[in-house]
């Protein structure tokens, strides 16, 4: 997609879609790929991709299902599934919400998330269901939400994860290094128990992991 503003509406799409303009819409779509890279990659410096009622299959591939690659948009009331990650964040003002997020794909070496963070500021993940833990082969894969900046990039600023429904992983929420996060607000999340070791890693300075996240089958606290 290289022209702005352009929609694509009711696609039943058998490869990968390439978005290289600002304020390009995918909608009411399913997009299924063995793509080992991203069935769906917003290029470089895109603004504003809207992608909402999707469904992106990549077919026990070793894909990323959305790539916002140092780009911008919003992913909403989607189904993503059967790549090594749901959607992989290097940029800035991105939002995930109302997403289903599950039966991620694993390799011998692979590190599965549903949500990667690498770098980028203003990201807002809230009403989810990310489910790392994939019970057709009781695999918890390694987390829900994993934060880590690239070498070199600047803390993440404005995060912002609620009202989200997580299970899994190794650490469901896995907040990496203490360079990598510098402002972050986690609230109103419910947590499965189908994790390996922790709801989440140590909470470092400028986090802040509210009293109001749950476990999903008691209400109380967690962890």
């Amino acid at each position: 997609m290289t022209e702005p503003g352009t929609v694509i509406e009711g696609l039943d799409v058998q490869g990968k879609i390439d978005i290289q303009a600002d304020n390009v819409t995918i909608r009411n779509s399913r997009v299924t790929t063995a793509e080992h890279r991203y069935p769906i990659h917003v290029h470089p410096g895109v603004k504003n991709a809207i992608i909402e009622f999707v469904e992106v299959s990549n077919e026990n591939s070793t894909g990323k299902g959305i790539f916002f690659d140092t780009s911008s948009g919003i992913v909403r009331h989607s189904n993503i599934h059967s790549g090594v990650d749901g959607i992989f964040i290097t940029g800035d003002d991105v939002t995930v919400e109302d997403c289903y997020i599950h039966h991620l794909f694993a390799t011998p070496s692979s590190h599965n998330d549903t949500i990667q963070i690498r770098s980028g500021n203003n990201i807002h993940i809230r009403n989810n269901n990310l489910q790392a833990y994939n019970d057709r082969n009781d695999n918890p894969m390694n987390a829900a939400i994993q934060i880590g900046s690239l070498v070199g990039n600047d803390p993440i600023q404005g995060l912002v994860v609620e009202h989200n429904l997580m299970n899994g992983g190794s650490i469901t929420v896995n907040l990496g290094r203490v360079t990598d996060l510098d402002d972050a607000v986690i609230r109103q999340n419910r947590f499965g128990r189908d994790f390996r070791y922790a709801v989440v890693s140590t909470p470092q300075a400028g986090v802040v992991w509210e009293a109001s996240n749950v476990y999903d089958d008691t209400g109380e606290p967690a962890p």
